[in-house]
């Protein structure tokens, strides 16, 4: 399994109740079987809104 950040920036800012975003902080990941088959897949982790963990 390997796996790098893709942040991606935004055409316009993303904004909601706390704060505004302008880049996409992304993890990019790709997983290789032992067949060769490669899978890819992303995750945007979001900061916590109202101090839940």
């Amino acid at each position: 399994m390997r796996e790098r950040p893709l942040d991606i920036p935004m055409r316009k800012a993303f904004g909601i109740a706390g704060g505004a975003q302008e880049l996409g902080k992304k993890v990019l990941v790709e997983i290789e079987l032992d067949s060769r088959v490669v899978g890819y897949g992303e995750a945007a982790p979001l900061p916590a809104f109202n101090g839940d963990p």
